[in-house]
């Protein structure tokens, strides 16, 4: 075995690598593909090897019906003195010929004393014999390539067919139904702020003190399985007492958690940018279980909550669309705390959402009433790199330029609300009843447009997501103060990668200088784009004819990712279009032909892989690429799967047969169990 082929395999076992679980890191792409290339190229080898023997058999051998009927046998020294002849070969350890192909086509009929093959066989129709072993030796080892879906781009402008829509809007309704708090664990949420809340009301370190819910139990976005973030408020002022006065409080509220009943794993964290106390929250009688968070004094935070549902109250749609963006990123595991969570999605929807006209930029407006003023200007402003630099607010400012302060609407100037040196202004008043869209796309289609405006429209290299600007492509260069350096300085240097590489740029609607993508890796960034583009062909009009049945156009939507479709980290050479030519060129190796790896018989069938998932997962739990672990499908509300039992007993009922496809990939792991993934420790 070859050095970089034990590397390879040495690698591969270690799929948990900081900041990636879905999408592997490019080095474990370059390995996997160098270790299918080392096979490949040792079976053209002994393909050839063994050809040559073939030939010289079939031209000088001697027919004879012993020991086996139908073959013509030759001396080996005579074999070896031929090839040596013509073509310069030499035939050494002929035997290993039955290991690699088997005795299908060349047979060691008889060995000297020391072992050495003696004379061989040939049986008839060698030659294509030899060819079809090769053939199916090769097609098992040369990879399969995920489909980069380049086709689905033409489908932005294709039409919808006669009730598909109804029933994709039924689908969704389904999702936003499902996807809500049951009343028992509302009622366990409530008793546990209040007693939390009681504990408090014994603290000293202010008065007026408050306990709020933020996040998404303070947007409604949310079901019983979803954090509780709450917020201790008071009324400190002073900047340095404020921080000191936090770490104290908190201190106090974790020592007040431990005493309590019900709250366990309660780990004080003040090193993060906000502090904040985690617990763990459950009362044996229910049998619901609470991950949850405090902070103390994070007034930004209350008004990014505010300002998400101010959006979510505007437009009906807004709800449907962050619902179905948060419960498919769960699902596929693509949000994670240690990459970028939920929120960092939804600023990505909001700031399409405005640019589609759905909700107005509130951030840029002191009334709901947008009309073509507006959204002129607005778009003026996208274009404008010193109207966009004007738009910043500077801390401490007296006299304000009137343009980028001024409401795009009516003119007039907009207030300044400071908050940490941000201005956190955004129009606050009774939009429910005052404000009507000129969009009028159901939620199902804003959802297809935004998988397709990302995974096919978006450059991560040049545009930035925006929501205060409303807009999801605004020029990266034009915001200065964002953390997000020029890929192209770092992309041609993979060392450089995993500390200074940030593909992806989301501004923070208040704190501009916040980059809500800053902690992606690039390998994830480009995986989640091939998501988008993955989401955009199954939302993409005429898709429900190929399902398999109306109504599971959001079950495949939601499938989680399946080990036997994503295992093989040579398949994401086709999705990793920035980051595997440079890797390439960095190690000097061609590996991978962008051109080779879009044939049809060079690409996955996704369809009839996922379609296999849907029929023979159901509702049941798979094995997940990240190798954490089996990934629970929803199961309503409560997120609980049914007791084993009584599962083995449904699967029994209904039986179900894996397709060809599928039992190749199964083979092929188990032929190839260096690039099966596996769990994390």
């Amino acid at each position: 075995m070859g050095h970089s082929r034990r590397r390879a395999i040495r690698t591969m076992s270690n799929i948990c690598v900081s900041g990636i679980k879905r999408f592997p890191n490019t080095r474990f792409v370059i390995n996997a593909l160098t270790t299918k290339q080392e096979h490949i190229s040792d079976i053209n080898n002994k393909y050839d090897q063994l050809s040559a023997i073939v030939r010289v058999v079939d031209k000088q051998g001697v027919y004879k019906e012993k020991p086996f009927p139908g073959t013509k046998t030759m001396d080996i020294k005579s074999v070896a003195k031929c090839l040596k002849e013509d073509i310069g070969q030499t035939v050494k350890r002929i035997g290993d010929a039955r290991d690699v192909f088997g005795s299908t086509v060349v047979v060691v009929v008889a060995k000297d004393e020391s072992g050495v093959p003696v004379s061989l066989t040939q049986t008839r129709n060698a030659k294509s014999m030899l060819n079809g072993v090769v053939k199916q030796k090769r097609n098992t080892v040369e990879p399969k390539f995920l489909n980069p879906l380049d086709h689905v781009r033409a489908a932005g402008s294709a039409a919808w067919g006669e009730g598909e829509l109804d029933q994709l809007e039924e689908e969704v309704a389904g999702v936003l139904n499902a996807y809500r708090p049951t009343g028992r664990g509302q009622e366990e949420v409530d008793m546990a702020l209040q007693r939390i809340r009681t504990m408090l009301e014994g603290k000293s370190w202010g008065d007026s003190i408050q306990l709020v819910l933020f996040g998404s139990r303070g947007y409604g976005i949310c079901n019983d399985s979803s954090d509780i973030d709450m917020m201790i408020t008071s009324k400190h002022t002073n900047k340095e007492r404020n921080k000191a006065e936090v770490k104290r409080a908190l201190k106090e509220v974790s020592s007040g958690l431990r005493s309590m009943r019900g709250f366990y794993n309660i780990v004080n964290i003040s090193s993060t940018r906000v502090p904040i106390v985690k617990f763990k929250y459950c009362r044996p009688k229910s049998g619901l279980e609470f991950e949850g968070d405090i902070s103390c004094s994070n007034a930004m935070a209350l008004h990014k909550t505010s300002l998400v549902k101010q959006y979510i109250d505007m437009d009906g749609r807004v709800r449907s669309v962050l619902v179905v963006l948060k419960k498919w990123a769960k699902l596929r595991e693509i949000s994670d705390s240690n990459t970028m969570n939920s929120y960092g999605l939804m600023m990505m929807a909001l700031a399409f959402l405005i640019s589609r006209r759905v909700v107005p930029p509130l951030q840029l407006l002191a009334t709901t009433q947008a009309g073509d003023r507006c959204w002129t200007g607005l778009s003026a402003m996208h274009e404008s790199a010193s109207r966009i630099q004007a738009a910043y607010w500077k801390p401490g400012s007296v006299v304000m330029p009137r343009e980028p302060f001024s409401c795009l609407e009516t003119g007039a100037k907009l207030p300044v609300c400071e908050i940490g040196g941000s201005n956190a202004y955004f129009c606050q008043i009774d939009t429910t009843a005052e404000w009507q869209s000129p969009n009028k796309s159901t939620a199902s289609q804003l959802l297809f447009e935004f998988f397709h405006f990302y995974g096919f429209s978006f450059d991560p290299l040049t545009h930035a997501v925006s929501p205060r600007l409303g807009s999801p492509s605004v020029s990266r260069k034009y915001l200065t103060k964002l953390e997000a350096p020029d890929c192209q300085k770092y992309l041609k240097d993979p060392k450089q990668w995993g500390q200074k590489l940030r593909l992806l740029a989301i501004e923070d609607p208040f704190e501009t200088s916040l980059n809500c993508g800053r902690n992606a890796p690039a390998e994830w960034v480009e995986g989640l784009l091939w998501e988008m583009r993955r989401a955009a062909s199954i939302l993409a009009p005429g898709y429900h004819q190929q399902v398999g049945g109306k109504g599971r156009r959001l079950e495949r939507l939601l499938l989680p990712p399946a080990t036997s479709i994503y295992g093989d980290y040579a398949a994401w050479a086709s999705v990793y279009r920035l980051l595997v030519p440079q890797m390439m060129k960095a190690t000097k190796s061609q590996l991978y032909d962008p051109a080779s790896g879009l044939r049809p018989d060079a690409m996955l069938d996704l369809d009839a892989l996922e379609k296999a998932q849907m029929g023979i997962v159901g509702q049941e739990t798979v094995e997940t690429s990240a190798g954490a672990g089996a990934q629970r499908r929803d199961f309503g509300n409560n997120s609980r799967p049914p007791p084993r039992n009584k599962q083995r007993r449904r699967n029994a009922s209904k039986p179900s047969l894996p397709d060809a496809t599928t039992t190749a990939n199964w083979r092929r792991a188990e032929q190839h169990p260096a690039e099966r993934v596996r769990p994390a420790v």
